[in-house]
């Protein structure tokens, strides 16, 4: 299977380069990174999101899920934060979306936080730093796709995640708790299996 680690300067769209070329810095304004017809990244039944980030802006967001990190524009999945400082994982097939939100205000302003989104066929889950915050049994075993080349988004151009983002991934299976653990501290080469998109810089 090809594998997808990004070239930032063939991609970037206003987000600048942060400490030392290890990190994106994205304004909430209009910034974002845009993958291109990629069909590894419209396909996989099972997935894992994830990335690290420093939030400086949760007010660039207009609404408590307009801050997503990762969204593929077919609407298949869709995963970020918002102005409320929770986060949301949506994910949909033929038949409709099923969204895990944690409403709450787990996120703290320019504080790096670890959070992934999983979906093994039977349940969604959010984890924050390492741990678990919520599940949800889905009402199906697959992630649907539209759109075999369909484009997807790190951060929004419209609606704004203001902050920085690093080591931001995408599986195409859902990662144990252990796996999401080892990958906080873990930088993993393109050869590494499951991983089929990666913003490295």
């Amino acid at each position: 299977m090809k594998k997808l680690i990004l070239s930032i300067t063939s991609i970037l769209f206003g987000a600048q380069l942060f400490s030392q070329s290890t990190a994106l810095h994205f304004d909430g304004v209009n910034d974002y990174v845009k993958i291109t017809n990629h069909k590894d990244l419209s396909g996989p039944d099972k997935i894992t999101l994830e990335s690290w980030i420093y939030v400086d802006n949760f007010n660039s967001s207009p609404c408590s899920n307009c801050a997503p990190l990762i969204w593929h524009q077919g609407g298949s999945y869709r995963f970020g934060t918002g102005n409320g400082k929770g986060l949301h994982f949506d994910l949909s097939d033929a038949n409709g979306t099923q969204s895990l939100n944690i409403t709450s205000s787990v996120l703290k302003d320019s504080v790096w936080h670890h959070i992934a989104g999983t979906f093994d066929g039977t349940w969604m889950r959010i984890y924050l730093d390492g741990v678990v915050l919520d599940s949800l049994r889905t009402k199906f075993n697959s992630i649907g796709y539209t759109s075999t080349n369909a484009d997807v988004w790190i951060g929004d151009p419209q609606t704004g995640y203001g902050g920085i983002a690093e080591e931001t991934r995408i599986w195409n299976y859902a990662r144990s708790a252990k796996e999401i653990k080892e990958g906080m501290i873990t930088t993993y080469d393109n050869s590494f299996k499951g991983l089929i998109a990666s913003i490295q810089l």
